[in-house]
């Protein structure tokens, strides 16, 4: 939990609207297949969204699979990058981005 801590963590003051041109959402299988808005991408590419959604005052939206679980390696190389760029991030529990995490840990419906 400490990499989180290093982000900003968002909760009930994101929109709910997940289309904004300045919201990415990042989710990370199991086995480390990771997409960016629903696309397959790299850790290269992932890197230049960051660094242009930074520009843009954007924020993340992060999934990841068995989250309970030990993350993959990428899930903590890609968290190194929200942080590089200093991006707001919401933790989300389900797949379509619906719940956010607060800092308890307990996953909340966003406001």
């Amino acid at each position: 939990m400490a990499v989180f801590a290093a982000a900003t963590l968002l909760t009930s003051s994101l929109p709910l609207i997940a289309d904004s041109p300045n919201i990415l959402k990042i989710a990370v299988t199991r086995g480390g297949k990771v997409t960016a808005n629903g696309k397959p991408t790299t850790l290269e590419d992932l890197n230049s969204i960051c660094r242009g959604l930074a520009e843009h005052k954007g924020e993340v939206w992060y999934y990841r699979e068995a989250s309970k679980d030990d993350p993959h390696p990428i899930a903590l190389k890609i968290l190194d990058i929200i942080i590089r760029y200093n991006l707001p991030i919401r933790l989300s529990s389900k797949p379509d981005y619906s719940d956010a995490i607060n800092g308890r840990g307990e996953s909340v419906q966003p406001r």
